[in-house]
C-alpha cells in the first residue's frame, strides 16, 4: 500500500513554523534590540522593497501551486514548468522572497536569520516529502531528484 500524504505536504507545518519564528525574532529585535533595525535608504524604499519581494513572491507560490494541485490529483509527477528547474518552488518562494520581503519591511535585523534557518528547517522537514515521492513514483522520482535541485536550481544539467 502507497504511503497517503495531503496535497499541502509539510507545508502547513513549515509555513506555521516560519510564521512563529518571523514574528518571534521581529519582536524580539523591537523589544530587546530596539535599536538594531535596518533601511535600505528609508523606511519608504524598504517598504517598496519588501512589497515587490512579497508579490513576486506570492506569485512564484501561486503559480506552482496551481499546477502541482492538479498534477497531485491526477496522482502523476509534476515536472514541468518552474518544476523543471526547481523540485519545491512553493518552498523557494517563501524562503527567498516572501518572508524576506515581509523581514525587510520590518527592518528588524535578527530578522535577516530567518531565512537561514527556515532554509535549515527545509532541510530538516522536507524528508517527509521526498519518501512520499520515492515511494509513489518511485525511479521516475529518483531520476527527476538527480537532475533537478530542491529550491535552488542545479547548474550542472
Amino acid at each position: 500500500m502507497k504511503n497517503k500524504m495531503s496535497l499541502w505536504g509539510i507545508g502547513l507545518k513549515f509555513v506555521l513554523i516560519s510564521i512563529v519564528l518571523t514574528v518571534v525574532l521581529i519582536a524580539m529585535n523591537y523589544v530587546l534590540l530596539s535599536e538594531l533595525i535596518f533601511c535600505i535608504g528609508n523606511r519608504l524604499i524598504n517598504t517598496l522593497i519588501g512589497a515587490f519581494l512579497i508579490l513576486i513572491g506570492v506569485f512564484a507560490f501561486l503559480i506552482p501551486a496551481q499546477r502541482v494541485t492538479k498534477y497531485f490529483k491526477e496522482n502523476k509527477l509534476c515536472t514541468t514548468g518552474i518544476y523543471a528547474y526547481l523540485r519545491h518552488p512553493i518552498y523557494a518562494a517563501w524562503i527567498l522572497a516572501i518572508v524576506p520581503g515581509i523581514v525587510i519591511i520590518s527592518g528588524a535585523v535578527l530578522g535577516l536569520l530567518v531565512p537561514f534557518i527556515m532554509y535549515i528547517l527545509f532541510k530538516t522537514m522536507i524528508g517527509e516529502e521526498e519518501h512520499y515521492l520515492k515511494t509513489t513514483f518511485g525511479q521516475d522520482y529518483l531520476d527527476y531528484q538527480k537532475r533537478v535541485g530542491s529550491i535552488f536550481p542545479k547548474l550542472n544539467h
